[in-house]
């Protein structure tokens, strides 16, 4: 991919994700794109806490949907669209600061299907 479409991709997908009220609502930020790879972030305020203190699980599984529908976008069609049908997140240890940092990659593409992994 040419660095003139990189930029094309990045841009759009930038667009894109300013007209995702979810992700503004739960203050996730873009850091960059790339065919196959989304980064964003999402920086630790009050709101998003569980009654224990740490970040809320759910804002977690958000934010790897989120990316993960990002990656999967840039290796669509123009005429292709693409949902979530199943996420399955194993919890390493809690997040009680700072900002987690989600590095979605589009592992492949199955011929048979429309599936990503």
């Amino acid at each position: 991919m040419n660095k003139e479409l990189d930029e094309m991709l990045k841009d759009k997908a930038r667009a894109g994700f300013e007209s995702v009220p979810f992700a503004r609502l739960l203050g996730m930020e873009l850091v960059d794109i790339f065919y196959g790879e989304a980064i964003l972030k999402l920086k630790m305020r009050d709101e998003l806490r569980q009654p224990q203190g740490v970040l809320h699980g759910g804002a977690t599984a958000s934010l790897i949907d989120t990316a993960t529908a990002f990656a999967v976008i840039t290796c669509l069609g123009e005429s292709e669209k693409a949902t979530t049908i199943d996420l399955t997140v194993h919890y390493l240890r809690p997040v009680s600061g700072g900002e987690i940092v989600c590095t979605a990659k589009v592992a492949r593409r199955t011929q048979d299907s429309d599936r990503f992994g």
